[in-house]
């Protein structure tokens, strides 16, 4: 019996000697590997966990660290759900494959929607030019989060950005009980088009690409790892100015109504057959951010932002980078 053991015993050692090394590798050692290949700018990243009184699920978001005294920017909805509770919880990527913990302290500076200061209690929902907000993280030592490098270029249509956040689809929609919150996901695009106020500083970015719950807040970075913008969503609301259901080409198509001037100065109204799904398809691709030059530039100093002039809820003196 002992001799039987001993072949097996010797056999299970030959077998072990006799596989790839990678095989043998430790799991965990496979996962540095992997997460090295996303170094850079997910050093900067924080998923974001807003606590809501009364809910079952926190509110979650993205955010990038801008300084290393622990400011984070965000959108402002992120969290709009209570708007009174101005502590998170946030955590740092440790691996690409699961969200971060929730071992960070933070407390909400600003939040801005659209050139207005949103005090705590205030919603911060229906964004149009800006939608951003400032948390600041109390216990960064050994976070290991570094701060993302701000592009100092104006960003102009065609260039490549990539989108940077923690989506909680398709799981979590489905019902499906593993993985429900995945790690990062990256959207590759290119910027469509920038808005900009007077004086040519934008301040809204448009891109292509559908993203998902989660990514809210986080960091749009140009191909130089550097960040352009904060991502606010996709825009779907449009669809019913542009398409209409009251009118008909024909019994397979939705009709979008055109108004013009004609030659003699009146006005021409024209009904043109469109597929509602593919304009939905479209429109549904759509989604834009913040522009870091939107951002008040006392949010983006590595000293402390000093706190805003409020007069009946708007912002006095401030003003894009």
């Amino acid at each position: 019996m002992l001799h039987r053991v001993s072949v097996v015993v010797l056999l299970a050692v030959a077998l072990a000697l006799s596989l790839p090394t990678d095989v043998r590798a430790e799991p965990n050692e496979k996962a540095l590997k992997a997460l090295a290949k996303v170094d850079g700018w997910k050093k900067s990243l924080v998923l974001i966990s807003i606590r809501c009184p009364g809910a079952t699920a926190p509110s979650l978001g993205t955010g990038v660290l801008i300084s290393d005294k622990g400011y984070v920017v965000t959108a402002a909805h992120v969290g709009s759900e209570c708007p009174a509770v101005t502590t998170a919880k946030m955590g740092a990527v440790k691996s690409p494959y699961t969200a971060p913990g929730e071992e960070l302290n933070a407390s909400l500076v600003h939040r801005r929607v659209d050139g207005k200061e949103i005090t705590a209690g205030s919603a911060s929902g229906g964004a149009m030019t800006e939608d951003i907000a400032l948390w600041k993280v109390s216990n960064m030592t050994g976070s290991g989060l570094v701060p993302a490098k701000l592009s100092a270029d104006y960003p102009v249509p065609g260039e490549d950005v990539r989108v940077v956040g923690f989506a909680g689809l398709p799981f979590q929609y489905y019902g499906n009980p593993h993985n429900s919150m995945p790690g990062l996901t990256v959207y590759k695009t290119s910027l469509s088009s920038v808005a900009a106020r007077s004086g040519d500083v934008p301040y809204r970015l448009h891109y292509t690409g559908a993203t998902l719950p989660g990514v809210s807040g986080g960091p749009v970075f140009n191909d130089k790892d550097e960040l352009v913008g904060i991502h606010s969503g996709r825009v779907t609301k449009v669809i019913e100015k542009l398409v209409s259901t009251n009118c008909s080409v024909d019994s397979f198509q939705n009709c979008a109504i055109l108004k013009y001037t004609g030659a003699n100065g009146a006005t021409v109204q024209q009904s043109i057959g469109v597929n509602f799904m593919s304009v939905k398809s479209v429109l549904d691709n759509y989604s834009w951010a913040t522009s870091v030059l939107a951002i008040p530039s006392s949010w983006l100093t590595a000293g402390e932002p000093s706190p805003p002039t409020t007069v009946q809820g708007t912002t006095a003196g401030a003003s894009p980078r």
